[in-house]
């Protein structure tokens, strides 16, 4: 290994520079751009750009072992003071020209025409041909050139990059163009320390792992990856055949399920958030990885890149093979399931439809919805053991179970903070796990009598979420036309938060009959103890006109007028018709109301989400018998009711 200061001038010195199949793409944004040219537009402050680390793979070529994001972007930005001079600044021959051949393209044998050249810097797969068609336009091939009209915020960085610089140039004559440029290549400027290693130095890893830790470069993904293909390419020894195979993988399982398109990576690198920190989407699915094979009762994912590191080791050749390619069937369970689905219910053009059987998807939703996050590691675990089939007998009952803890957490408003630890339980010891600790556990807080209270005081998000079950409840068999409905409700108070204007003079029923003046303390408080009651929430396909929403009841569900609809025209579901028919004999909506619509909703809850305790078995941590499950049909797995009555 050696190390020396040196000029950008370095890239006249006749090496091919590649960056490693496993490396990172170009991931340097607009700040990073401006920020490297602000460094050479001062010719009197000398700037230093870190280091570069190169490892010698021949006489003729280098590997990039560190750089490859600032000798890419130099590399750009010295391509676009080239391509912004007036044609007759850069005829062959002239000095700028000359230096661009040199140090942008480098040629296999001294005595080659600069036609038969090849671009210097050869970048992995997704940024290989933006790369060398920004550096090769107009100079090695004379006739191409790169429109500028065509990127957008869709093109990929190297041509944004190209971009953004072309138009910061615009405004230079020829003269600062050429200061510019001398100012980054000029050879007493030493701007990095160039560190070489020989052919066989075994201290690469080490090296490069030390620089961007301190310097924060890499994310814990990025070191996970590089150790991984490390070790498998360590594992292959001299044997060429299986160095191409690591290759191939790489392609195969790493570079075509995360890296495609800018549009793939730029999901996979989308972050998440998880308290106060953020993790992007990739680095999550590692996590999820991680708590499947070597899962423990603690913190993993701030430890992430030393429990790979840990665990891997001492895995062969074969060893390693079988883990990236686990890792790439979990990615692709994670994007259909976790990714795809999330921008899916976002997308306003979107039609995702939800029936009520449809076990694996309404888990899915709920999770989505509720932001739980930590239940995917046992989530994916599952989908990969069935291979994906969403009628699979046990694991309906296993994510109705689930099902049951996180809606029953929610309502009793128990939290997330120990959901990390249940993963972990039931990734090993399974599902059942949670009947015993939690939902057949009177002290967890979440029993059948505590859901009907907290049901008296529901959050908004919460209550869509019960109603929009229990309505695709209700619709499920063959009884209904429409059994599928999207997630695009609008929630709806009944007696309106604004009740005071319109509903004053409907008197209080208390809950020993009594009547109450509204106006009172005591009917107030009444009263506002009732208004975030599941009994008082609805569902409506749209927003009501303010005027409407806070009206008297009638005028709610008969609107005022064609352009200020009430319930009546939202019957298409059946909990608003059934308020709608309610109002035809009963004309009044007060507190006694309420309550009885609170009971019955209850009710459902309660049958949809059961404990479960019926067919526990009698040590509670103990993995529930599979011959239990035996004969049951997914169409009882999908009736809490049916299924008790099966099993008992």
């Amino acid at each position: 290994m050696k190390a020396e200061a040196k000029s950008l001038r370095f890239l006249g010195e006749g090496k091919k520079l590649s960056v490693p199949f496993f490396q990172r793409n170009y991931v340097w944004n607009q700040d990073n751009w401006h920020e490297l040219i602000e460094t050479f537009e001062n010719a009197e402050i000398m700037p230093f750009l870190g280091s570069i680390i190169l490892k010698e793979d021949s006489s003729q070529e280098s590997t990039i072992i560190d750089g490859q994001q600032r000798l890419t972007t130099i590399t750009i930005l010295a391509k676009a003071i080239y391509d912004s001079l007036s044609d007759e600044s850069k005829q062959p021959g002239s000095g700028i020209r000359h230096a661009i051949e040199s140090f942008l393209f480098y040629r296999k044998n001294a005595a080659d025409d600069f036609k038969d050249s090849l671009v210097r810097i050869e970048h992995s797969q997704l940024d290989r041909k933006d790369y060398s068609r920004v550096i090769s336009a107009g100079v090695l091939k004379e006739d191409d050139i790169v429109d500028l009209d065509t990127i957008d915020s869709n093109s990929g960085n190297i041509l944004r990059c190209y971009k953004y610089y072309r138009e910061v140039l615009e405004p230079l004559d020829d003269k600062s163009l050429k200061d510019l440029f001398n100012s980054m290549f000029n050879e007493s400027r030493k701007v990095f320390v160039l560190i070489e290693l020989q052919h066989g130095d075994i201290n690469e890893q080490t090296i490069f792992d030390t620089i961007n830790r301190a310097g924060m470069r890499l994310s814990t993904a990025d070191i996970i990856k590089n150790n991984l293909f490390k070790h498998l390419l360590e594992a292959c020894g001299e044997d060429e055949a299986r160095k191409q195979t690591v290759i191939d993988e790489y392609k195969n399982c790493w570079e075509s399920v995360f890296y495609p398109t800018m549009a793939v990576s730029d999901m996979w690198d989308e972050e998440r958030v998880f308290g106060n920190v953020k993790h992007s989407n990739l680095e999550f699915l590692l996590y999820c990885v991680a708590c499947i094979k070597w899962g423990e009762d603690g913190d993993m994912f701030s430890r992430l890149e030393n429990v790979f590191e840990k665990s891997t080791e001492k895995m062969g050749y074969f060893e390693l093979l079988t883990l990236i390619a686990e890792i790439k069937e979990y990615a692709l369970i994670f994007k259909k399931y976790v990714l795809e689905f999330s921008i899916s219910l976002n997308d306003e053009s979107a039609n995702e439809y939800f029936k009520y059987e449809e076990g694996v998807r309404r888990l899915m939703l709920i999770l989505q919805k509720f932001g739980v996050q930590m239940f995917y590691p046992y989530v994916l675990k599952r989908l990969k053991e069935v291979n994906q089939n969403e009628n699979d007998t046990q694991l309906l009952f296993d994510f109705s179970v689930l099902e049951s803890f996180v809606m029953r957490r929610k309502v009793a408003n128990k939290g997330t903070h120990d959901y990390t630890s249940k993963c972990y339980q039931i990734t090993q010891n399974g599902i059942t796990y949670l009947i015993g600790s939690d939902l057949a556990k009177s002290e967890a807080g979440i029993s059948d009598a505590e859901i009907k209270l907290f049901l008296a005081n529901t959050k908004d998000e919460t209550a869509k979420m019960i109603l929009f079950w229990i309505e695709l409840y209700r619709r499920k068999g063959n009884a209904f036309d429409e059994r599928a409905l999207e997630y695009r409700y609008t929630l709806e108070h009944i007696m309106p938060k604004k009740w005071k204007t319109y509903w004053s003079d409907v008197p209080v029923k208390t809950t020993t009959g009594e009547e109450v003046s509204a106006t009172t303390e005591a009917g107030i408080t009444e009263r506002e103890g009732h208004i975030q009651s599941l009994g008082n929430k609805t569902l409506l396909t749209c927003n009501l006109n303010s005027a409407v929403k806070n009206a008297a009841f009638m005028d709610k569900i008969d609107g005022q007028g064609e352009n200020k609809p009430g319930y009546k025209r939202h019957t298409s579901l059946l909990l608003t018709k059934e308020l709608v028919e309610q109002s035809a004999k009963d004309p009044v909506w007060d507190e006694s109301h309420i309550r009885e619509r609170e009971q019955n909703l209850a009710a459902e809850f309660i049958t949809l989400w059961p404990t479960f305790s019926e067919y526990a078995p009698k040590a509670s941590c103990d993995e529930l018998d599979g011959s239990i499950l035996d004969g049951i049909t997914a169409e009882e797995l999908a009736d809490p009711v049916k299924l008790v009555n099966a099993i008992i």
